[in-house]
């Protein structure tokens, strides 16, 4: 009996510790969507009718805008303090990506109007590489 119980135990002991110690790429995609939206979306009227966000594990974040949104008009007009709000934002979260999830796509994120491939704002790695209120 002590040799079954010393076997099981052999078996046992490691497959519980490998269940709590098996590394995670951080968690999935729908869940960063949702995370994205709720601090960067959600009751902010200048950003049109139903922002989109959409977390592609290869290709990173898409935010998607209203053309005819104040915050795009303005942005287009050189910014408003919405804009760099959304810009701040936008900088913020992929500095936090950048550093917590494995995967680095997650710390990429485009703004750009749900009519144009053209992006507004091209964040990645917490650096802002373009923004078309600066052009």
């Amino acid at each position: 009996m002590k040799k079954v119980i010393a076997v099981f135990a052999v078996f046992l002991v490691p497959m519980v510790m490998a269940k709590f110690l098996v590394l995670q790429d951080g968690p999935s995609h729908t869940k960063i969507q949702r995370e994205m939206k709720s601090a960067l979306l959600e009751e902010r009227p200048e950003l049109g009718k139903k922002p989109s966000v959409k977390v592609d594990k290869d290709k990173g974040a898409t935010i998607k805008l209203d053309e005819s949104s104040k915050a795009v008009r303005d942005a287009k007009k050189g910014g408003s303090d919405q804009w760099s709000d959304l810009v701040s934002g936008v900088v913020k979260k992929s500095k936090e990506f950048k550093g917590v999830y494995e995967n680095p796509q997650y710390a990429n994120i485009k703004v750009k109007t749900k009519d144009s491939k053209k992006p507004l704002l091209k964040v990645d790695k917490g650096k802002v590489l373009y923004n078309v209120a600066e052009k």
